[in-house]
This record gives C-alpha cells, structure tokens and sequence, in this order.
C-alpha cells in the first residue's frame, strides 16, 4: 500500500549513508581507476501538497521549467558511459554552484578515482565560483575541469581576443580553434563562419523587425 511504501522510505532514508557505502563498493569494479570524465546534472522536482515537516527540503526555488515551485533539487554523477555513480538531494531553494563542491568531494571520497576532468553545465561551473572549483584536490593534484563560458560574459575577452579574431577569425572560410592564456587558465576559442554568419543574419532581421 501506499503507506507501507511511505514506511519503507523513510526506512531507507535513516540508512542512506549506510546504503551509499555498500553501493559505492559494488559500483567501484565497474569504474575505470583512470576515469577521465565525469558529468554531473542538476535538476529540479517539483513536488505538491501544503504540509511542512521538521527537517524539510521541499521549499520554493526558480524551476527548471520556469516559475518558482515548491521542489527538491536533484544531483547526480555519472561516467562519460551514463553509469550513475552518486547522487545527493538538496533543498528546493539551494544555489546551483553550492550543490558542486559537496557533491564531487564524496565522489573524490568514496571511489579510487586517479584523475578527473569535471564537466557540468553552465548554472554549475561558472566563471562567478573559478576560484571554489581550483580549490578542490584530487590527492595532491587540482581537480581538472572544462567550463563554458556563457555569451553574456563574451565581452569579457574583448581585449584578450583581439588579435586572434583580427588575425584568424575575419578571414577564415572554416572552423578555427585557438587557446589563449587568462588568469591562469587555458581559454580554448573556436570560430565557425558559417554560424557566425547565420547568428548575425537572424541578429539583423530582430533589429529590423524592431525597427519596422
């Protein structure tokens, strides 16, 4: 019945710690000991229903689907084979790039991982937390991790850009990658004219259409 299944959870939710450990050592022959890559996703439940509990992580946060909901918050690891290999649930109201650094320092803990390359969406990995990010360690190593740059922080590099785009960009006829030094970090750049043309096509006709 429904409240036999409500009874077991909660069950299970008193033994959880337990439970990750036991899983973690039957995942750990499954997982490379060089695993190169890592994804982690966040994602929002919303949930329904008026009752507050002690300890509560239902609260209202900006859903993923747009609005603010009541909702918990979902994070999960997997390999770059799509094998989940942790999971943690936050309150609905938390901070996306606060969810990180717990999250990865369990999986760091729990697995005999030798080298990771962290890849996350843009809400996580943001150029706002770099210096959280560089601060993690795996063993005696920085944790290695790509991050995208979103196109409102473009203009950022203007400056730092400018001869690369004057010598590269303006007169290419296909795709053409360059790397850059910035604050420590390697900034890989990548120009393809022809999405470049077609950006700037439909960029022109919003102006044009404004303007009518």
């Amino acid at each position: 019945t429904h409240q036999h299944l409500l009874r077991t959870m909660d069950t299970l939710a008193d033994c959880a710690e337990t439970m990750d450990k036991v899983l973690a050592g039957l995942l750990r022959p499954l997982i490379d000991q060089e695993l190169s890559i890592v994804f982690y996703d966040l994602t929002t439940i919303r949930t329904e229903g008026g009752t507050e509990l002690s300890g509560e992580v239902r609260r209202f946060g900006l859903s993923k689907d747009g609005g603010i909901v009541r909702q918990v918050m979902l994070g999960v690891v997997q390999t770059a084979e799509g094998l989940p290999i942790h999971h943690e649930v936050f309150a609905g109201n938390s901070g996306e790039t606060t969810t990180l650094v717990p999250t990865i320092e369990k999986v760091l803990a729990r697995y005999p991982i030798k080298r990771v390359v962290l890849v996350a969406d843009r809400g996580l990995l943001s150029l706002d937390n770099l210096e959280a990010i560089r601060a993690i360690r795996v063993g005696d190593q920085p944790l290695e991790f790509i991050l995208a740059v979103p196109a409102r922080r473009y203009a950022d590099f203007d400056t730092l850009l400018a001869e690369f785009h004057q010598q590269r960009c303006l007169s290419a006829t296909e795709e053409v990658v360059g790397e850059v030094a910035w604050q420590g970090f390697r900034l890989i750049v990548a120009h393809r004219p022809d999405t470049a043309s077609e950006q700037g096509q439909a960029r022109d006709a919003r102006i044009a259409a404004l303007e009518a």
